[in-house]
């Protein structure tokens, strides 16, 4: 580590570095980081955004982030919280969210420092690079909208919100057009599909500042949704990703914190001549800050030392001079050594040289298959292996019961018999007579005598034998209420040989009915059953569990159990059924895409460049489609992105500044297509306006990569 102040301070004048938290929440994603606050505020080490799909699953999320920061954030609890527009409104929190923030700070003996709200804080950071920015239109992408928020300096004028329904020219054209009134001009005929040449050009529209900001979007992602707007669009636009978002809110703002807990270390007035601390550089787009004073130098290499040749020919008695001589040689003398141990630790001094290597963002989408037939991963083809388990699942289906049964009084009377036989016939009690589909039987046994024929002049005389018997109807029903003299069947009997007769009106007969529970019911209550069966028990199983995907196969339900609260032909408006069934799921863990990401990027690395941070930004989501036409396999469609970095060989570029100018040394560090930027650090201050140029020894210059 090297002194910037060119001493050691001792341990009593430095107090103790403070560390909080920050924890970064948007509508799916969960991000930590740890800072420091001694002489600036800088991050130690940063997490990776982790994806969330409950309440409880955040919790489990966000233990995991702090756990992966290590043991140097083992005793910190103190923690600023980084919202987007999901979590809040106006500067609070939503009241619906409030108690999910009680339960992270207390399962996580967390204590809150408060929350910087992304918009805000974005709005902020902008006017501090420039106090002349007026109005600022801030689009900020969620998880279900895209949110447009106006600000006039720091004042909110207007927000809207549009639904991530349509493409981002048509949501751009709806907010502009909505806030016209607020920002002045009306920027809609910009998004116009036909623009006639030969019409004369309509009044230039000022430029209007514009910040896209999204915490789930990476920045490449964020620039091809702005490739979407029209090209004669006055926007000057400035965008902040995911990968970027979380450092450029949260410097600033962790600064103001710091400044306000008293926790930055304030630097007297008198040590104005020391160079201000360099900015702090993060794995992200660092803030623009400005730049540091220049100090001109105010002295040259070798203007106070002595001249080697000149000491060798002024050699001189201590003895041949006055005593005045001897005083002013005794002093020339200790100012010399003064000044030649000045100089002496001056080039002691050390150099850290930091290099921040050029940047990119490597983005890729994939077609993921999860295959239960599998038996190990393959990256080149994109399948993963998953798992099969069974899952019982249940329903109580209750249906209106539809049967209907007679319940009136059944119609009886008297009948007399004809038997045109010549045969005496006998009709048991409870034999059958019928009329129009009506069936009575008889009350008690009948004898019927048989015809008898006599002869006559004319030819032959037959006389029928008769008899009465009382009926009774078979069913209830008015229907059974005949009339005199109405011919009824007897039996099987032909009508030729037998037949009878109402001999006194029926009546008695009523029409009353009931509902039972009937056989075509309970066939319609199976069929309807498994179907909410199906459509329950794969709401009940759901998509995701303990970071698991899960496909439930519909197809291969089976039913296990069917029970009914009632019996056919029993009385009752409503039944009830209960369906068990067990049901094949198709299961895959999440944590398997990381390697299989890490694997596919690799190879879309350019040359020279390297990736950044342990792993890449992993979003999936099923092709529900795709997967229920297969049934067998899971369909993932998969975005990734990572940050690379050019490689840097340290080593070689130590060597090559090594003893040069420092315009030289600069010179040559600029003209590297591998470095974005560079700061040197010096352990003396003076060095640089003395010397002018790098130290020659390797051991006084350490050459570091911001990004490691």
């Amino acid at each position: 580590m090297f002194n910037l102040f060119g001493k050691k301070s001792e341990p009593n004048e430095t107090p103790a570095p403070k560390r909080f938290f920050g924890l970064a929440l948007s509508e799916k994603l969960a991000q930590a980081s740890l800072w420091e606050v001694e002489e600036n505020v800088k991050v130690l080490k940063k997490t990776n955004p982790k994806p969330y799909f409950s309440e409880t699953d955040l919790l489990v999320k966000l233990d995991q982030c702090l756990q992966e920061l290590g043991a140097e954030g083992e005793t910190v609890h103190q923690t600023l919280f980084f919202l987007d527009n999901s979590f809040t409104s106006e500067g609070e929190i939503l009241p619906n969210k409030k108690v999910l923030f009680e339960n992270i700070t207390q399962s996580l003996q967390l204590d809150s420092l408060g929350f910087v709200s992304d918009t805000e804080a974005v709005v902020s950071a902008k006017l501090e690079q420039n106090p002349e920015l007026k109005q600022q239109l801030v689009v900020e992408f969620t998880g279900g909208q895209t949110i447009f928020s106006l600000y006039e300096k720091k004042s909110l004028l207007e927000r809207c919100s549009v639904p991530n329904d349509q493409r981002f020219a048509e949501q751009m054209k709806t907010a502009l057009v909505q806030l016209a009134a607020k920002i002045g001009v009306d920027y809609s005929e910009c998004f116009a599909e036909v623009k006639d040449e030969l019409a004369p050009s309509s009044e230039l529209k000022p430029e209007l500042f514009v910040n896209f900001i999204s915490a789930l979007l990476p920045t490449a992602e964020l620039q091809s949704k702005i490739e979407q707007l029209p090209g004669d669009l006055p926007v000057r636009a400035e965008i902040l990703g995911s990968d970027i978002l979380l450092s450029y809110i949260l410097v600033p703002s962790a600064t103001i914190l710091a400044k306000s807990y008293g926790w930055l270390t304030v630097v007297p007035e008198e040590a104005s001549e020391i160079p201000p601390t360099p900015p702090v550089e993060t794995a992200d787009q660092p803030l623009r800050l400005s730049r540091q004073k220049d100090f001109p130098p105010t002295v040259d290499e070798g203007d106070f030392l002595p001249d080697p040749e000149e000491k060798k020919t002024k050699m001189f008695s201590f003895a041949s001079l006055s005593k005045k001589s001897i005083l002013v040689t005794v002093i020339l003398a200790l100012l010399t050594l003064l000044v030649g141990g000045f100089f002496w630790i001056v080039s002691q001094s050390q150099l850290l040289v930091t290099l921040t290597p050029k940047t990119s963002v490597l983005a890729k989408t994939l077609e993921v298959t999860i295959d239960p037939k599998a038996t190990a991963s393959n990256y080149d083809e994109l399948i993963l292996p998953g798992n099969v388990i069974t899952k019982e699942i249940k329903t109580t289906f209750p249906f209106k019961a539809t049967g209907l049964r007679e319940i009136g009084n059944a119609a009886s009377g008297e009948i007399e018999i004809s038997n045109k036989t010549t045969q005496e016939i006998t009709f048991k009690k409870g034999s059958e007579v019928n009329a129009n589909d009506y069936v009575y039987t008889l009350d008690n046994d009948v004898n019927v005598s048989a015809a008898t024929v006599t002869s006559t002049s004319d030819g032959e005389n037959k006389v029928f034998g008769k008899n009465k018997v009382k009926v009774t109807g078979k069913t209830p029903g008015s229907k059974g209420n005949l009339g005199q003299d109405v011919s009824l069947q007897v039996g099987n009997y032909n009508k030729n040989d037998v037949e009878a007769k109402v001999s006194t009106a029926f009546a008695g007969g009523t029409d009353e009915t009931e509902v039972i529970f009937s056989e075509e019911d309970k066939a319609k209550a199976l069929k309807d059953g498994k179907a909410e069966l199906v459509s329950a028990g794969v709401a009940d199983i759901g998509t995701q569990e303990d970071g698991r995907y899960l496909v439930v196969q519909t197809d291969k339900l089976k039913v296990t159990k069917t029970t009914f609260d009632t019996k056919i032909g029993e009385k009752a408006s409503e039944v009830t059924l209960e369906l068990i069934a067990t049901v094949p799921v198709i299961t895959y863990e999440l944590t398997e895409l990381t390697p299989l990401a890490q694997a596919a990027l690799a190879k879309e690395l350019s040359v020279g460049y390297e990736l950044v941070g342990e792993q890449p930004d992993v979003l999936s989501a099923i092709d529900e489609e795709k997967t229920a036409a297969d049934g067998s396999k899971i369909y993932l469609d998969v975005n990734l992105s990572q940050t690379t970095a050019a490689t840097l060989g340290l080593d070689t570029i130590r060597n090559e500044i090594l003893g040069k100018k420092l315009l030289q040394a600069e010179n040559y560090l600029k003209g590297l297509e591998s470095v974005k930027s560079y700061t040197f650090t010096w352990s003396n201050a003076l060095y640089p306006k003395i010397y002018k140029k790098i130290p020659k020894k390797a051991d006084k210059v350490e050459v570091v990569n911001a990004q490691q």
